[in-house]
């Protein structure tokens, strides 16, 4: 019996754990020969070979419509392989560490701007105008009622839209373990007991039996470690345990704009949420 993956960089560690796992039990796990953001439009029949093969597949939600193009959308999988078990995990992407660091094509446009060279992640603490009228204390954030459950609809707001769309949930799970364990290195770059959540609820809701998932110590995704912002951890009440963190990895953290009509052009790249909370809590 054959179980194939499809999706990002987090398809990796959801197929060594389950992969570990399920080997002994008859199982065939296997990962789509090209990672979702490498695949293009000829790769369509490339795909379809490879769902034709599995007999459940975990792919993750795509937003863009290149994915859609290629059939990678919830409803066009389950109509098309209706005699499949499809299970949908969406992007596990979430803030809660570091809210004002951005990736992707947002942080390649405002590395342009700034004439900055390329980097993978970029933050802007720097640039917004709380971190300017309370640079040496968050005690007007921190304090005010509800706090960290605004903070925390905030982090988890992009996921749970995204959740919408898929079998799989992370969003809950990660808000009440946030606190006490680390769960991501990188706004998109989860831990392993994220992913070890993702694969029980994969075998749960493929109706497979649950087990002890095989997961390994070592991170899978931590070569880039960004420490987590200072006023998260006191939004989040976190007093200890992350404390010992290395910034490492490709990440730029440029100083503040002087330049005002620059600072305007970089802002206008950004989505109006991103600094909103922080912004509205100063005031």
């Amino acid at each position: 019996m054959n179980i194939g993956i499809i999706g990002n960089c987090q398809s990796g560690p959801i197929w060594s754990i389950l992969n570990s796992s399920l080997s002994t039990g008859g199982w065939s796990v296997s990962r789509c020969p090209k990672m979702a953001h490498h695949l293009v439009s000829s790769d369509s029949e490339m795909i379809d070979e490879y769902i034709r093969k599995q007999d459940i597949l975990l792919c993750q939600l795509f937003s863009s419509s290149g994915f859609n193009d290629l059939g990678l959308t919830p409803n066009r999988l389950k109509e098309r392989y209706s005699t499949k078990k499809i299970v949908i995990f969406p992007n596990i992407y979430s803030n809660v560490y570091h809210p004002f660091v951005v990736t992707g094509s947002l942080a390649r446009n405002i590395l342009n701007l700034l004439s900055l060279p390329f980097a993978d992640y970029l933050d802007l603490i720097n640039m917004t105008t709380w971190s300017l009228a309370a640079p040496n204390s968050f005690s007007e954030i921190t304090n005010s009622a509800g706090a960290i459950s605004c903070y925390l609809d905030y982090a988890m707001a992009g996921l749970i839209n995204r959740e919408d769309k898929c079998d799989i949930s992370a969003s809950s799970f990660i808000r009440t373990n946030c606190t006490e364990t680390r769960l991501f290195y990188t706004p998109n770059h989860p831990s392993n007991h994220v992913f070890k959540h993702l694969c029980q609820e994969f075998l749960r809701i493929a109706g497979l039996d649950a087990q002890d998932l095989s997961v390994r110590e070592k991170p899978y995704l931590d070569d880039t470690d960004i420490p987590p912002c200072r006023l998260a951890l006191e939004l989040l009440g976190i007093t200890g345990g992350f404390d010992d963190i290395t910034l490492r990895g490709s990440i730029v953290v440029p100083s503040n704009i002087q330049d005002d009509e620059l600072l305007q052009d970089v802002l206008s790249c950004l989505d109006d949420g991103l600094f909103s909370f922080f912004d509205s809590s100063v005031q």
